[in-house]
């Protein structure tokens, strides 16, 4: 809501900066420490250092900002877990009876996280728990009786998943290839769950959302 009032503050800014008296105060100067997201968890960032040059104004946003807030107080950035994956650029706006200052921040939100559900494969549906980490590198924790974990790589490309994670007690590499998906009950992943080694393999699917943080 406070993003489509930026047209209303900036005239109110206006209003006051006419009628202001005190022609030597200088607009506000302010920074963030670089901001980053833990994937689908609503966070914060710090206050911003800033200087108002003795004429305390307020903050504000630039534009739609999809999950993106602002308190016009403190200039504390929140967010909520409809933030978009990747990297959301937004402008953030100080001002004082002096002017106007903005500045660009980023807010990294990359995609992780523990996630559990089942996979069917030759009419046999079995529990499974899959981990994503940020760097790529994920784990196969659990799949039916098999509760050794398994480490693996993923790839993610726009929302469409990737999983590799060969298990060589068994001479076995398990495979996904999934979407990510948007749920009633938070993000899934859904697809197709394949298990082979060089000689012969099953295809089957699976589905697995992601666990309570």
């Amino acid at each position: 809501m406070r993003n489509l009032l930026s047209g209303l503050l900036l005239l109110v800014i206006f209003c006051s900066c006419s009628k202001s008296d005190d022609s030597n105060v200088s607009p506000p100067q302010f920074d963030y420490e670089n901001l980053s997201a833990i994937f689908y968890v609503e966070g914060n960032s710090a206050p911003p250092v800033v200087d108002w040059h003795g004429d305390i104004g307020q903050f504000g946003l630039q534009g739609s900002n999809q999950g993106v807030d602002i308190n016009p107080q403190t200039g504390v950035i929140s967010w909520d877990k409809t933030l978009p994956l990747g990297v959301s650029e937004i402008q953030v706006i100080a001002f004082n009876n002096g002017g106007i200052s903005s500045k660009m921040i980023s807010i990294e939100n990359m995609f992780e996280g523990n996630f559990s559900g089942s996979s069917t494969l030759e009419l046999t549906t079995r529990d499974l728990d899959l981990n994503f980490s940020q760097n790529g590198s994920g784990l196969l924790i659990s799949y039916g009786l098999v509760t050794r974990e398994v480490p693996g790589t993923w790839n993610m490309e726009e929302n469409q998943v990737s999983g590799e994670y060969p298990n060589p007690d068994e001479m076995l590499t398990y495979w996904i290839e999934g979407e990510l998906i948007d749920s009633k009950v938070g993000p899934k992943i859904e697809g197709k769950f394949s298990v082979g080694n060089q000689f012969a393999g099953s295809v089957g699917t699976f589905a697995v959302t992601l666990k309570a943080q």
